[in-house]
């Protein structure tokens, strides 16, 4: 015998959806409210390990700006001898090192030798001043003397001059020849002799050459805060800097 629903049955049908559709909600809005719940408290824990970790590297920065005080403080007082070779009357220093939580001194200094970049390299003519400046640099840069070849590399494949506050390849020798042909520098080539023999016009080139901007090494610097004289990659490294460059150029 078949079922047939009747007049009464149907209100109770009804009232069964209703209550399904009712719990159907409740169990989306507890989803929901859960899913919130857990992505609040994923938020919270983000939060407070970046609260760490922006303490940890406050100490870490708080810790290098004193070291470097104490160090120029030192050096300052004490006079000490520059490993640099007399005979030695060109030097290319690199950068290998940021500066965060650095002396501002030591920044200011990054900057006068046009060294505002990790991974930039200059040129620089040795003087005491230069040589003062180095000792306090020690731990941010990488320098010594180049080869003709290095010198040529970097001037090729890295050179880039200024004219007129704008950037330009060292691709025309009739630039270079009008900004300095009157210290009878008229090609890139004369701009390389310049540099390895240190000559008159030599600021000017300096002045006219923008930093070199070079590749890091694969992986990056590992021992950057090592000195060379403890197998690392900071500090003076006499002729060994044309193998730096080589990674790097």
């Amino acid at each position: 015998m078949d079922y047939e629903p009747t007049e009464q049955s149907e209100p109770l049908q009804r009232r069964v959806e209703n209550v399904l559709k009712k719990r159907k909600r409740k169990d989306q809005v507890a989803i929901v409210k859960a899913r919130k719940a857990a992505d609040a408290r994923k938020r919270k824990r983000k939060t407070n390990h970046g609260w760490f970790k922006r303490a940890e590297q406050f100490v870490k920065e708080r810790r290098r700006m004193a070291a470097d005080n104490t160090r120029i403080k030192h050096l300052t007082r004490n006079k000490h001898k520059s490993p640099v070779a007399d005979d030695a009357q060109l030097l290319l220093v690199a950068r290998v090192k940021g500066v965060n939580g650095s002396s501002g001194k030591i920044i200011k200094m990054l900057k006068v030798l046009k060294l505002s970049s990790v991974n930039r390299a200059v040129f620089v003519q040795k003087t005491d001043s230069i040589l003062r400046i180095l000792q306090l640099l020690d731990p941010y840069v990488i320098y010594g003397v180049p080869s003709l070849k290095t010198t040529r590399d970097l001037v090729y494949k890295h050179g880039y001059g200024s004219i007129d506050g704008k950037k330009v390849p060292l691709n025309d020798n009739a630039k270079i020849e009008k900004l300095l042909g009157k210290h009878n520098i008229i090609c890139v080539e004369d701009l390389v002799n310049e540099i390895l023999s240190t000559g008159p016009a030599f600021n000017k080139v300096s002045s006219f050459l923008l930093p070199f901007e070079l590749q890091p090494p694969m992986g990056g610097w590992k021992k950057k805060g090592i000195h060379f004289l403890d197998d690392g990659e900071v500090g003076f490294v006499g002729d060994k800097i044309n193998t730096f460059i080589e990674k790097v150029c």
